[in-house]
């Protein structure tokens, strides 16, 4: 994981599917998918990077919520800038389906 990060890897997607600086937002979108990765099981992420597929995965992850209008990221960070709301540090991840 710390390769990961230290070349940056998840940044690099994100600006490439996102098309833009990775700032505001999309910083706290890149950690909540390095908390993904680190609350995913040891186990799997070792067959996915043995296997060629941990980048995939990664994409996969970065896409589904930065693109998906019911992922967490959508209703705490982008919905409430469609509805021209400021996210600040007191909003909190929650699920919108309970």
């Amino acid at each position: 994981m710390q390769k990961l990060a230290d070349a940056k890897v998840v940044e690099a997607m994100l600006a490439n599917i996102a098309r833009r600086p990775i700032t505001g937002p999309l910083l706290d979108l890149v950690q909540e998918t390095y908390v993904c990765l680190l609350s995913t099981p040891e186990e799997k992420v070792r067959t996915l990077y043995e296997g060629g597929r941990l980048n995939y995965f990664i994409a996969r992850v970065l896409t589904n919520q930065y693109l998906s209008s019911h992922s967490p990221f959508h209703y705490t960070f982008r919905r409430p800038q469609l509805l021209g709301r400021e996210v600040n540090e007191n909003d909190a991840i929650t699920d919108p389906n309970g």
